[in-house]
């Protein structure tokens, strides 16, 4: 019985020590996003060593975020 007991608790503070996931990104939040990324850090020319893919990435990110608080989720 404590053994059971002792389980039950154990799983109870894992599930409340696990932070909440957040939702995946919808499509249409995805795509709007994607497109803000490439306008504000546009893509350049082949052969260019720019290094804008990282910086792409990150306001992709920053505005999935973004757009998340703003709905709540």
């Amino acid at each position: 019985m404590k053994r059971i007991t002792f389980m039950l608790v154990c799983g109870a503070g894992l599930a409340m020590a696990t932070p909440a996931l957040a939702k995946p990104p919808t499509a249409e939040m995805a795509r709007t996003c994607r497109q803000q990324a490439l306008d504000a850090h546009p893509t350049p020319r082949v052969g260019t060593m720019d290094g804008v893919a990282t910086a792409q990435r990150e306001f992709f990110r920053d505005c999935v975020a973004r757009k998340q608080e703003e709905q709540g989720n």
